[in-house]
């Protein structure tokens, strides 16, 4: 029953997680909040060769795991039961994460907010051309 009820997308600009079936789990994870990937396999996931595949945004703890009704803390977003290798995924991910990123690691910004601030700079541009003439 709780495979058919768990689905994920990776949509154009977020990761769309939905299962349960007493606790409903609905997550969208914007790509442009996503901070890293991680992959875990608990004693029993390594029995039948599945992984998890977590995403962390800058809120979220990075220890131990959350459920739905759990209020430890853990990834925003996890992709439960992905079989054999889950490096594609991870990787896929990543990819899509990517372009919302500008900098250089560390001091990091989303394309929107580095649009806005590149709008805001033309803006000033101007006014001081217009003043400087």
């Amino acid at each position: 029953m709780y495979y058919n009820k768990y689905k994920y997308a990776l949509g154009k600009e977020e990761l769309l997680i939905n299962r349960g079936i007493w606790w409903k789990y609905r997550r969208t994870v914007p790509y442009s909040r996503i901070q890293h990937i991680s992959i875990d396999q608990g004693p029993i996931e390594q029995i039948f060769g599945l992984y998890r595949v977590n995403s962390y945004t800058a809120g979220t703890g990075s220890i131990g795991s959350a459920s739905a009704a759990s209020r430890a803390t853990g990834p925003e977003g996890q992709i439960l039961g992905v079989r054999r290798n889950p490096e594609p995924l991870k990787e896929e991910i990543m990819r899509r994460v990517l372009p919302f990123r500008i900098g250089d690691g560390i001091t990091d910004i989303t394309t929107s907010s580095s649009n806005k601030i590149i709008e805001e700079l033309q803006a000033i541009r101007k006014l001081l051309e217009k003043r400087d003439k």
